[in-house]
């Protein structure tokens, strides 16, 4: 019985599942009940603002951009994105909402993106209060417009759109948490029926026996009650 995991053949597979199928299927419901009472009434729901940035040289007499600029700024996003995230700016926008937060805890509530073949940046800040999320996302653009001009030379910065009150949180995503505790509580019921399978060395039937003895059953001895 040993090696009956050795050489197994698909409908083993289904004939194992299906014997203990009420095990899977409880394991996925206990799962699936976990996760969603630690979805809905444990994580708290996180909301994410943003707002978007225009940064580059002044235009010339014809009201155009030269190529060159172009690619120079898109090389430049990184440094955008470290500048925005800087103690030097963050520390004003402490100072300027009157957070209680260190420059640290803010950065990491703020995240910088470009947009491909522009000048354009995104950012974007995340936190647990849909207005503070709003309020910060205006207060980075705006500081970060305010000082940048003393950091890079020959740029300047306008705020394309402003932040705006988020009415949905984007964190805890509960449809995919529900899914995933799906997938992992079926994995988990299918582990553990094979593993009582591995370890249960019991023959429980006439067709089990068949299964592993290739000899005839010639009888049966019944069960009697006392």
């Amino acid at each position: 019985m040993d090696n009956q995991f050795e050489e197994i053949s698909l409908s083993e597979i289904l004939y194992i599942l299906a014997k203990r199928w009420w095990a899977v299927f409880i394991i996925t419901g206990v799962c699936i009940a976990f996760a969603a009472v630690y979805t809905f009434f444990f994580l708290e729901p996180i909301y994410q603002a943003d707002t978007s940035l225009y940064i580059g040289k002044r235009m010339d007499s014809q009201n155009s951009i030269a190529y060159n600029d172009l690619i120079i700024g898109e090389r430049l996003a990184n440094d955008y994105r470290e500048i925005v995230k800087s103690r030097f700016i963050t520390g004003l926008v402490i100072e300027k909402l009157d957070l209680a937060l260190s420059s640290k805890e803010l950065a990491q509530k703020i995240s910088v993106q470009s947009k491909k073949d522009t000048r354009l940046i995104n950012i974007f800040v995340e936190d647990k209060s849909p207005a503070r999320a709003m309020e910060i996302a205006d207060a980075v653009a705006e500081t970060f417009k305010e000082k940048v001009l003393d950091i890079i030379d020959e740029e300047h910065v306008q705020i394309i759109d402003k932040a705006i009150l988020p009415q949905n949180p984007i964190k805890p995503n509960k449809k995919v948490n529900i899914a995933i505790s799906f997938v992992l509580g079926v994995m988990l019921g299918c582990f553990v029926v094979f593993a009582f399978e591995y370890f249960d060395k019991t023959i429980k039937s006439v067709d089990e026996l068949k299964r592993y003895v290739d000899l005839p059953v010639i009888g049966v001895i019944p069960k009697f009650e006392e």
